[in-house]
């Protein structure tokens, strides 16, 4: 058994951006940047250096060819909402100790958190990062949790199974944990 290491969910459909752009927000360029909202997304993680999974749509070949460069797996899904794209990272990376699910409209996470997030979890807590009070991403999930997170489905996400199981707050001063990209305005 391997560390914990970071579920990296871009397979949403990017409604409220598309409608405002007509463009997908994970392909957008960051303001001072060269980077993606995706790229800088995931360079972040592999600043962690923890292990990393993506779960992508078929249809987003781009995002699917950045993941081939960079020597990232990567696996395709048609989710249906953020339990989907949960439960197939987690599937796909049973060798793992613990899951980080991350999601890549946030780019402005610092790597610091992970690290951080993957530690508690790596203790057997679930853990997520707080920022004055309002709780952010990414959440962190231990190995107790696979099974759960392998049954999650559709849009609820990872909700319910942090009301049963209250994550441990790691208190930050980086705002990235709460600033993910919905309509534009990066």
């Amino acid at each position: 058994m391997t560390k914990p290491g970071v579920v990296l969910l871009a397979a949403g459909k990017s409604q409220r951006f598309r409608a405002a752009t007509g463009r997908h927000k994970l392909l957008e360029t960051l303001k001072n940047s060269s980077l993606t909202v995706f790229e800088q997304s995931l360079e972040n993680i592999q600043r962690s250096e923890l292990d990393i999974q993506v779960v992508l749509r078929p249809e987003d070949v781009m995002l699917q060819d950045f993941c081939q460069r960079a020597a990232v797996p990567y696996l395709c899904l048609e989710s249906e909402g953020m339990g989907d794209s949960i439960a197939a990272g987690v599937r796909a990376r049973t060798d793992w100790s613990g899951w980080i699910i991350a999601l890549a409209d946030m780019p402005f996470i610092k790597p610091e958190i992970f690290v951080a997030v993957a530690q508690s979890v790596q203790q057997g807590q679930c853990a997520r990062p707080v920022y004055r009070g309002q709780v952010g991403h990414p959440v962190g999930f231990p190995l107790t949790m696979r099974h759960p997170l392998e049954a999650l489905c559709g849009d609820e996400g990872a909700r319910g199974l942090l009301k049963a199981h209250p994550p441990w707050l790691i208190e930050t001063q980086h705002t990235g944990c709460l600033w993910d990209i919905d309509v534009p305005q990066i």
